[in-house]
C-alpha cells in the first residue's frame, strides 16, 4: 500500500498507476524528491511527518489511504479505477475533513437532507414509495428562520463530463445564493447529485450559514443517506462524506 504512493524503480507493482495518481494529485515532484533524499518508505513518512506542514503531511496520507482502499476494490470485488478516481476521492476526503473541523470550531450548522419528490397516496399502502405516482413538484418553503437549497446535475453529453448547481433561497422564495460546477468526470445521475449536495454543504459551512434545508429530487441519494448500511463505491464514498457533515454539524 504504502509502495503505491512510494514506488521505486525496483517495485514493479502499481508503479505505473502510483505515478498516474501522484500526477493526479500535484504530487508527483514532491514525492520524488522525497525518494531521492531517503532510502525507505518509513524514511520518507517520517520525513513528511516531521519535515512538512500539517496540510502537506495531511494530504500525503490520504493518498496513501485511497491508493490502499482502490487496491482493496480490485483485489476483492475486481473494480479497477483510474487515476484520477483515487485522486479525487483522496482530495474529498481530505477537504471534509478540513470541513468539519473549520465546522466544529466556529458555526452550527442544523442541515436536513430531504427528498423534493411529493407523491399521492396509494390504494395500497404497502406499495413501496417507487411504485407511486409523482405528482406536482413545485418548490415549497422552508420554515421560518430558515433557508433551503436546492440542487441539481447535468450529464453533459460530452463524454467524460459532469456539471452540477445548486440555489440557495429564504423562507419567502427570496434568493440568497448560487453556484455551478463542473469535471472531467463521468459521474452517473446518483453520484453528481450526492456531490452537489456535498459541495453545497461545504460551501454553507465556509459561509458560516446556519439552519439550512438541503433539498434534492434523487431518492436515490436520500435513501442512502438516511441509510446505515456502508458500502466501497463511489457513491458510498460520497455519502459517507455527506453523513460526516451531518453528524457534526
Amino acid at each position: 500500500m504504502l509502495i503505491g504512493l512510494f514506488s521505486s524503480p525496483s517495485c514493479c507493482i502499481g508503479l505505473n498507476e502510483s505515478r498516474q495518481v501522484r500526477s493526479e494529485a500535484g504530487l508527483r515532484e514532491f514525492v520524488e524528491d522525497k525518494l531521492c533524499n531517503n532510502n525507505s518508505v518509513e524514511a520518507v513518512l517520517f520525513d513528511v511527518c516531521k519535515n512538512e506542514s500539517a496540510a502537506t503531511a495531511g494530504n500525503i496520507a490520504m493518498i496513501v489511504w485511497s491508493i490502499w482502499f482502490s487496491r482493496n476494490n480490485w483485489v476483492w470485488d475486481d473494480i479497477r479505477e483510474t487515476a484520477r478516481d483515487v485522486a479525487m476521492r483522496a482530495d474529498h476526503m481530505i477537504k471534509e475533513w478540513r470541513a468539519v473541523n473549520l465546522a466544529q470550531q466556529a458555526v452550527n450548522l442544523s442541515p436536513v437532507v430531504t427528498s423534493q419528490l411529493r407523491r399521492s397516496a396509494p390504494a395500497n399502502p404497502n406499495l413501496e414509495a417507487d411504485s407511486q405516482a409523482a405528482v406536482q413538484q413545485r418548490w415549497q418553503k422552508p420554515r421560518d428562520g430558515w433557508w433551503k437549497c436546492n440542487v441539481d446535475v447535468s450529464l453533459s453529453q460530452i463524454p467524460g463530463a459532469t456539471g452540477w448547481g445548486w440555489c440557495v433561497r429564504n423562507s419567502v422564495g427570496l434568493f440568497v445564493a448560487a453556484g455551478t460546477n463542473n469535471c472531467m468526470h463521468k459521474y452517473t445521475a446518483a453520484e453528481g447529485e450526492a456531490t452537489t449536495i456535498l459541495e453545497a454543504m461545504r460551501e454553507a459551512i465556509s459561509r458560516g450559514w446556519t439552519n439550512i434545508v438541503f433539498e434534492s429530487d434523487s431518492k436515490v441519494v436520500v435513501d442512502a443517506i438516511q441509510a446505515n448500511s456502508q458500502g466501497i463505491s463511489e457513491l458510498c464514498s460520497i455519502i459517507s462524506s455527506i453523513k460526516l457533515l451531518l453528524q457534526c454539524n
